[in-house]
């Protein structure tokens, strides 16, 4: 599988530069089906229809309003909506599997650690990704379902709520990518300040502030680690 990412600018190289991947697909005994591919055009939110400059779909490949991606439902206006949907549905349904569990002796310290390994994980799969594209009201579905879980004995109460899980989860994938050199992104860090001598507000990093260009530029990873006291 790989994923084609081409921006607006250069939207006019798609033909081109899907005829290349065939192209190396035939070179290395492989077939690239057209049939199976998908194409999403990601535009910015809450801008009308109306306005999107109509862009001609590549031969045989369909285009879609939604795509997963590495098990993350990525909506063409950047919603998150139909993620957190499939998400919070799965992890309903694994709750019944829990209480089979519990019908059958487990323990409560034991249910609490597999809802913690199998669970929680589920939900926050890939958070850094899409947590900061959230809003109040889907982060609050997270919530709720957790408070249910805590009634229905699956989650402890002393557990910390989603939101702290995420940002846990944000503070670690930063701390991962400043720490190994060889890191992918390593490359989108900002760089580094240069001491100057000025009494300056402290921030708990050394990177110049990277410039948010709107709203959506602001709910990128790195763009809302590095902004957030």
């Amino acid at each position: 599988d790989f994923d084609l990412i081409i921006p607006a600018s250069n939207v006019d190289s798609r033909t081109f530069e899907l005829q290349n991947i065939e192209d190396w697909a035939v070179r290395n005994n492989l077939q690239l089906n057209r049939k199976k591919s998908q194409e999403i055009v990601f535009f910015r939110p809450h801008t009308r229809k109306a306005k999107i400059p109509v862009i001609p779909e590549v031969p045989g490949v369909p285009r879609v309003n939604r795509i997963k991606l590495l098990g993350v439902v990525l909506a063409d206006n950047f919603s998150m909506e139909d993620h957190i949907a499939s998400v919070v549905s799965s992890s309903a349904s694994a709750l019944y599997a829990l209480k089979i569990l519990r019908t059958h002796g487990m323990d409560r310290d034991c249910i609490q650690k597999v809802f913690q390994a199998t669970v929680i994980s589920r939900l926050q799969y890939a958070s850094p990704a899409w947590w900061g594209y959230t809003t109040e009201t889907q982060r609050e579905r997270f919530e709720s379902f957790l408070r249910r879980s805590v009634k229905a004995g699956f989650y402890s109460d002393k557990s910390p709520d989603f939101a702290s899980i995420c940002e846990s989860a944000d503070d670690c994938f930063l701390r991962s990518v400043e720490l190994k050199q060889d890191h992918l992104l390593r490359s989108l860090l900002p760089p580094p300040k240069v001491e100057t001598g000025y009494d300056l507000r402290s921030r708990k990093h050394n990177y110049f502030l990277p410039y948010k260009i709107n709203n959506l530029f602001e709910k990128n990873f790195f763009i809302r680690m590095f902004y957030k006291d």
